[in-house]
C-alpha cells in the first residue's frame, strides 16, 4: 500500500443507448421489451405436431422459424432456454387414420386378388365416396335416391361437364377447399376400376373411398391402444428425421399426451371444483359465459381483477366454423350448453381409445393437453409460448382460459409468439391446389441451409411465400458468402505460412481504419436488428453488405491487404450465420482453431474421414502428370505459348475436377481456394457457352452481310429494263421494261405504277454509278500494313473508297460495263498517324438573340421532343413496376425511395400542423415503411387522425406532378433540380451508411448532369423523381403485398378507420394518382412549346451547359 493517492475515476458515459430486446406479442399485437420472470432464464413452451401423416412444409415455417428464435435468445442475447414441446399421439385425426390404415391392410390381406366382391365393394365404396364429395355441387343429384354404381358415374360426367364452365367451377373451389382433391381421387379410383390390374393397384387407387366405407362398418370394432399409438409412433420418428435433416435440435424436454393421462384427468378435476367446468353426456366442458368476467384472486397488492375469455383473438369468440374445427370430427356435442364452450374430457365411442375417469370411460380433449404438460414441466405459469398463427384461435385461446381458470391467475403466458403463414407460390398450401410439398420434397431440391436462409429473409410473424425465384435469390447470397469465404481462407493460408515474414510495413491504413469502423457499425447495426423483434431479414442484409465491402477492398490486390482485418471480418460474420443455425460441420478444426465460414454440406456417402493416400493421391497424380509433360515441352524445345497452354489445362481442366480453384492475381501468383467440383463444372460450361455464343453471333452476322453484299452486287448488274420482266404478275411491259398489264391483262393501276417507277429509278441508279469493294489489310502499326498492298475490286456501286492504311490514300474507280477487274495500289508508308479532319461546330449549339423565344404552337398535340419525353415516362412507370419485384433492382432505387418516403412522410407532417397535432414519432425508413406518429398520453404513440391520413399521397402526388411538369422543360428542370437537391439533404441524415453513399451518387449525378447539353439527360432524371413521387401509392402497396413491409401502407390505415377493403381503397388512390398525373402532362403538353434548340437557349441564360 501507499499514501500517494490514486487520480479520480470517471464514469464511462455510452456513446449510444444500448437497445433492448423488444419482441412482437400476440397478447397485444405490439412489440413490447422482453422482461423474463427469472433473470437470464428463458421458460418456453411450444406446441408441437399432432402425428399422423408426412411432415410439410407448413411444419418446417413453424418448428424451423422458433428454432432461429430459440438460437438468437440463446447464443447472441446470452439466455439459457428451457424449451418444451408435446407430441399430440392422442387426436381425432390419428383415431380416423390409424382405423383407416388398419382396415385397410387387414382388407388387402384377406383378399390378395381382384374377385368379383372385390369389384363390388370398391364400386360400392366409390359410389359413396362420390355421392358425398360431389353431389352437393347439383341439387338434384343430392336430393337423389338413386345411389348406384352407374349412378355415380352419370353424375361424375355431369361434374366433368359442368367444370368447362369456368365460373361454376370456381364456385366449387370457393365452395368446397377441398374439391379439387374429390375430383382428383374420384378420376383415379374410376380408372383403377376399369383397368383392374391388381387388388394393391386398385385399393390403392381407392384408399380415401375405401377406407371412408370400411370404417363406416367396421371402425366400431377397432379398440387395441397399440393400432393407435403404432401410428403414433411412426410418424413421430418421421417428423423428428425431418427437424434433423433441418438442423433443428431437439426440444429440452419432450411430452407426449399418453404419458400424461392421469395429470390431465386431476386438470380437469380442479376446473370443475372451481365451478368453471360441467359434465353432460359423458364429456366434460369448460364454461365460457361462466369463466368470463369470474373474479380472480387479489394479487399481492391488492388489485381486483376478472377472468377474460380470448385473449389473442376476442374478435373470433362467435366463429363457428373455428370453433367446430378445433373440437375434431369424431366430437359429440351431446350434453353441451353453449357454442363457445368445448370439451376438456370427451366421452369414447366404439373404435375410440379409452382411459377411465370419474366421468366415465374417454379421453383428453384437444386443447387440455398443452395446459397440462406445460403446467406439468413450467409450473403455474411461463414467460414464452409459441405456436403457428392459425392455432391462435380456438386453441391457445383455449390454453389460456383452462389454465387461467385452473390455477386461478391473471396471466399464464407473458408472450405469445405466433409463426407467419406459408403460401407456395402466391397460394396457400394444399393437397387439392397440387402444392403441397413435404419437407423431404424440398430437401430434394433445395439443401436445409437454403431452406433456413430463405426462412431467415422472412420477418419470423408475417406470411411467407415459398417460391423458386425467392430461392434462386437465397443460392445466388450463397454463392457470394461461399466465394467470400474461400478468398479470406486463401488470403489466411497464405499468411500462416508466411507469417514470419515482414515488408516492414504494418498494413494498417486509412482503408483498415475505414474497415474497421465499418465493421463495429455493422456489428452494433446487426444488434439493433436482432432486438426489434429478432428482424432477421435486416440482420442477414447487414452481413450480406459488410462482406460486399470488404469483397470491394479485397479487389485492392494481395499486397494492399491486411489479413487480420478481413479475418476479424470474417470470423464475425461466420460466428453470426451459425448462430443463426447455417452452419455446416465442426466450427474449430483439428487444432481447435476457429473455423472461418460456415462450412460446406457433406455429400452422402462422405460423411466417414478417409486416409491420407485416398486424400492426396489424386492432387499428386495431378502434379506429377503436369511435371511430366512440362519436361517432354522443355526437352522438345517447345515455345511459352505452348507451356502456357499446358498451365491453362492443368487450371480449367485437371484442378477442376479435384475442387481446386486457381484466380490468376496482378503480381503473378495464383490464389488458391478450394471450391466444390460441380461449381467449378457449372462455371467453366457457363464460360465455354458464352464463348460458343458469341462465335455463334459473329458467324452469324458475317453470313448475313456476305448475303445482304452479294444480294446487292448481283442486283446492280441486273439493267432497270429488265427489273420486272422476270415476274410473272405482268403480262406487258413499255420500251423501258415498266409493266403496263397484269398477268390477268388488265392496266396497271395509277399508284402501282408511282411505286413500280420508283423502284426503276433506284435501279436505274443502281446500275449506272461504280461501286468499289476494298479488301485491304487493319489500319495500325502492324508491319503488314506498312507498304503493304491493297487489293480492290471493282463493281458497279460508288465511285470512290477511302482507304486507312498509315496514311489516308483515295482511290477512284469508273465502271467498266459488266466487266470486272482488280487493281492492286501499295500503300505508301509516310506516317503511322491518322490524319484528322476537324468538324465544323454544329449551328445546333450557338445561340443567337431571340433563339430562346421561339416557339412551337400546336395546342396539345406533342412536339416530336415531348413525343420523346412521354415515351420515357412509359418507360419509367414500367420499369419501376417491373423492377420493383426484383429485390436487386429495388435496392439500386434506394436514395429515390428514401427521397419518395420523405416527402410522403412530409405531407402527413404538414397535415399534423395544420390540424394542430403534436407528432411523436417521424420515421422515413423504406424498409419497413415510413411513419409519423401523433402524441398520445403520457408520452405514447397513437395513429395519425383519419382526416390527416390522405396528405401524405396527396402531396407526393402533387410534388410528383409538379417535377413531371417541370421534367417537360430544360430551364424548369435545372430549377426543380434545386428543389430535389434541398429535399435530398435531410434524406441523407437519416440514410443508412450505404444509403449515404447512394444519396451523394444521386446528387452528384444530378449536379453533373446540368452540364451537358441541351439537358436531355437532366430532363429525364426529374421526370424519373416526378414518376417515382406520383405513383408513389403503387410502390408502397407493392411493398405490403410482395415485400410484407412492417408498418403497413396508408390505403390499409385509412381503410381499417372506416371499415371498408384495403385493395378497394388502394386501388382508389391509384385512380386518383393516374389522373392527377395526367393532368399534370396535359399541362405540361400546353404550356412548354419551345422547340429543342429554343430550350437549349434559355437554359444557358441559367446555367453553363
Amino acid at each position: 500500500m501507499t499514501s500517494v493517492p490514486q487520480p479520480a475515476w470517471a464514469v464511462p458515459k455510452a456513446s449510444q443507448e444500448f437497445p433492448v430486446l423488444r419482441v412482437y406479442n400476440s397478447l397485444t399485437r405490439t412489440k413490447v421489451p422482453f422482461v423474463t420472470k427469472k433473470p437470464g432464464v428463458v421458460t418456453w413452451y411450444n406446441c408441437g405436431p399432432t402425428v399422423y401423416d408426412a411432415s410439410h412444409m407448413g411444419h418446417a415455417r413453424n418448428y424451423l422459424t422458433q428454432d432461429i428464435m430459440r438460437r438468437i435468445l440463446r447464443d447472441y442475447f446470452g439466455y439459457e432456454v428451457q424449451f418444451v414441446m408435446n407430441i399430440t399421439d392422442v387426436d381425432d385425426k390419428i383415431i380416423v387414420r390409424a382405423r383407416h390404415s388398419h382396415l385397410l391392410n387387414q382388407y388387402t390381406s384377406q383378399n390378395p386378388s381382384i374377385s368379383p366382391k372385390v369389384t363390388s365393394d370398391v364400386e360400392a365404396a366409390w359410389t359413396a365416396y362420390v355421392h358425398k364429395t360431389l353431389a352437393p355441387a347439383l341439387p338434384a343429384a343430392a336430393e337423389s335416391s338413386d345411389k348406384t354404381f352407374a349412378s355415380a358415374k352419370a353424375l361424375y360426367a355431369q361434374v366433368l361437364e359442368k367444370e368447362k364452365e369456368l365460373v361454376w367451377a370456381e364456385e366449387q373451389r370457393k365452395r368446397e377447399e377441398k374439391w379439387s382433391m374429390y375430383l382428383g381421387a374420384v378420376k383415379v379410383g374410376l380408372e383403377a376400376l376399369e383397368k383392374k390390374e391388381g387388388v394393391t393397384e386398385l385399393i390403392e387407387a381407392n384408399k380415401d373411398a375405401v377406407g371412408n366405407w370400411l370404417d363406416k362398418q367396421f371402425g366400431s370394432t377397432i379398440n387395441d391402444p397399440a393400432i393407435f399409438r403404432d401410428l403414433a409412433a411412426y410418424w413421430e420418428k418421421s417428423f423428428f428425421d425431418s427437424m434433423g435433416a433441418l438442423h433443428i435440435e431437439r426440444p429440452t424436454t419432450l411430452t407426449r399426451v399418453s404419458e400424461y393421462l392421469p395429470e390431465i384427468v386431476k386438470f380437469v378435476e380442479g376446473i370443475v371444483a372451481r365451478g368453471l367446468a360441467y359434465e353432460g353426456g359423458g364429456s366434460v366442458w369448460f364454461d365460457t359465459a361462466k369463466f368470463e368476467g369470474a373474479e380472480g384472486e387479489k394479487a399481492g397488492d391488492g388489485e381486483e381483477w376478472k377472468h377474460t375469455y380470448a385473449k389473442l383473438q376476442p374478435w373470433s369468440k362467435g366463429n363457428r366454423e373455428l370453433l367446430e374445427d378445433g373440437e375434431g370430427s369424431l366430437t359429440s356435442t351431446t350434453g353441451k350448453r353453449s357454442a363457445s364452450d368445448f370439451a376438456l374430457w370427451k366421452n369414447s365411442k366404439p373404435g375410440e381409445p379409452e382411459w377411465d375417469s370419474p366421468w366415465g370411460k374417454g379421453r383428453p380433449g384437444w386443447h387440455i393437453e398443452c395446459s397440462v404438460m406445460a403446467s406439468a414441466v413450467l409450473g403455474e405459469g411461463m414467460d414464452v409460448h409459441s405456436g403457428g398463427v392459425d392455432l391462435a384461435f380456438p386453441h391457445h385461446d383455449n390454453e389460456i382460459a383452462q389454465s387461467e381458470a385452473f390455477h386461478n391467475c391473471r396471466q399464464w403466458v407473458n408472450y405469445f409468439l405466433h409463426t407467419g403463414h406459408l403460401h407456395i407460390e402466391g397460394l396457400k398450401m394444399s393437397k387439392s391446389l397440387k402444392n403441397f410439398i413435404t419437407i423431404d420434397d424440398a430437401l430434394q431440391k433445395h439443401s436445409a441451409r437454403q431452406l433456413r436462409f430463405a426462412f431467415l429473409l422472412t420477418t419470423w410473424n408475417a406470411k411467407l411465400d415459398f417460391k423458386e425465384s425467392s430461392m434462386q435469390e437465397v443460392k445466388n447470397k450463397e454463392t457470394s458468402l461461399n466465394n467470400f469465404f474461400a478468398n479470406v481462407n486463401a488470403l489466411v493460408s497464405e499468411a500462416k505460412a508466411n507469417s514470419v515474414d515482414s515488408d516492414g510495413q504494418h498494413h494498417y491504413n486509412d482503408a483498415e481504419t475505414t474497415l474497421s469502423a465499418q465493421l463495429e457499425d455493422a456489428q452494433i447495426a446487426f444488434r439493433f436488428a436482432l432486438s426489434d423483434s429478432f428482424d432477421t431479414p435486416k440482420a442477414l442484409n447487414i452481413l450480406l453488405d459488410l462482406v460486399s465491402t470488404t469483397s470491394v477492398y479485397l479487389q485492392g490486390g494481395r499486397s494492399n491487404v491486411n489479413v487480420a482485418v478481413v479475418a476479424a471480418v470474417a470470423d464475425w460474420v461466420t460466428r453470426m450465420l451459425r448462430m443463426f443455425g447455417l452452419g455446416e460441420g465442426s466450427p474449430t478444426d483439428s487444432k481447435g482453431d476457429r473455423v472461418l465460414g460456415w462450412g460446406l454440406p457433406v455429400a452422402k456417402g462422405q460423411e466417414g474421414a478417409a486416409d491420407k493416400e485416398t486424400i492426396l493421391m489424386p492432387y499428386l497424380r495431378a502434379l506429377s502428370e503436369f511435371r511430366d509433360k512440362i519436361r517432354k515441352l522443355a526437352i522438345d524445345g517447345a515455345s511459352a505459348k505452348e507451356i502456357l497452354a499446358l498451365s491453362d489445362q492443368l487450371r480449367d481442366n485437371d484442378l477442376v475436377d479435384l475442387g481446386v480453384a486457381l484466380d490468376d492475381q496482378e503480381d503473378g501468383r495464383a490464389r488458391v481456394k478450394l471450391v466444390a467440383p460441380e461449381t467449378l463444372r457449372a462455371q467453366r460450361e457457363e464460360k465455354l457457352a458464352i464463348a460458343r455464343e458469341k462465335a455463334a453471333r459473329k458467324e452469324a452476322a458475317a453470313a448475313a452481310l456476305e448475303a445482304k453484299r452479294l444480294e446487292k452486287l448481283e442486283k446492280g448488274r441486273l439493267p432497270p429494263q429488265e427489273l420486272f420482266k422476270k415476274s410473272d404478275e405482268y403480262s406487258a411491259w413499255d420500251e423501258n421494261g415498266l409493266p403496263t398489264l397484269d398477268k390477268e391483262g388488265v392496266e396497271v393501276a395509277k399508284n402501282k405504277k408511282k411505286k413500280l417507277q420508283k423502284e426503276w429509278d433506284a435501279q436505274k441508279n443502281t446500275n449506272e454509278v461504280p461501286t468499289v469493294i476494298t479488301q485491304y489489310t487493319t489500319y495500325g502499326e502492324s508491319p503488314a500494313v506498312d507498304g503493304g498492298t491493297q487489293t480492290v475490286t471493282e463493281y458497279k456501286g460508288a465511285d470512290t473508297v477511302t482507304v486507312l492504311g498509315p496514311s489516308y490514300l483515295t482511290l477512284t474507280f469508273y465502271p467498266t460495263s459488266t466487266t470486272y477487274s482488280k487493281t492492286t495500289q501499295t500503300v505508301p508508308t509516310t506516317t503511322k498517324t491518322k490524319t484528322k479532319t476537324q468538324t465544323p461546330a454544329s449551328t445546333a449549339t450557338i445561340c443567337k438573340p431571340g433563339d430562346a423565344n421561339v416557339k412551337e404552337f400546336t395546342g396539345l398535340k406533342p412536339t416530336h421532343d415531348q413525343s420523346i419525353t412521354l415515351y420515357v415516362i412509359a418507360i419509367y412507370i414500367v420499369g419501376i413496376a417491373i423492377g420493383w419485384s426484383i429485390f436487386g433492382l429495388r435496392e439500386l432505387l434506394y436514395p429515390f425511395k428514401l427521397l419518395t418516403v420523405a416527402v410522403h412522410e412530409a405531407g402527413h407532417l404538414l397535415a399534423c400542423i395544420c390540424f394542430r397535432v403534436s407528432v411523436v414519432v417521424i420515421d422515413i425508413d423504406p424498409g419497413v415503411g415510413g411513419r409519423v406518429m401523433a402524441a398520445g398520453p403520457d408520452e405514447g404513440e397513437l395513429p395519425l387522425p383519419i382526416l390527416a391520413l390522405p396528405f401524405g399521397y396527396l402531396f407526393s402526388i402533387i410534388f410528383g406532378g409538379v417535377m413531371t411538369f417541370c421534367g417537360f422543360d430544360t430551364l424548369a428542370s435545372k430549377i426543380a433540380s434545386f428543389i430535389v437537391g434541398l429535399v435530398f439533404i435531410p434524406v441523407f441524415f437519416v440514410a443508412t451508411t450505404p444509403g449515404k453513399g447512394l444519396c451523394v451518387l444521386a446528387i452528384g449525378l444530378m449536379i453533373g448532369l446540368w452540364f451537358v447539353d441541351h439537358a436531355w439527360p437532366l430532363r429525364f432524371y426529374i421526370l424519373f423523381v416526378g414518376v417515382m413521387n406520383s405513383f408513389y401509392v403503387l410502390w408502397d402497396v407493392g411493398d405490403d403485398i410482395i415485400f410484407h413491409k412492417q408498418n403497413p401502407s396508408c390505403p390499409v390505415l385509412f381503410a381499417d378507420a372506416l371499415g371498408l377493403v384495403p385493395m378497394i381503397m388502394a386501388a382508389a388512390w391509384v385512380v386518383i394518382s393516374f389522373i392527377f398525373f395526367i393532368l399534370f402532362v396535359l399541362a405540361a403538353l400546353a404550356t412548354w412549346k419551345e422547340s429543342p434548340h429554343a430550350m437549349f437557349c434559355e437554359a444557358q441564360g441559367f446555367l453553363p451547359t
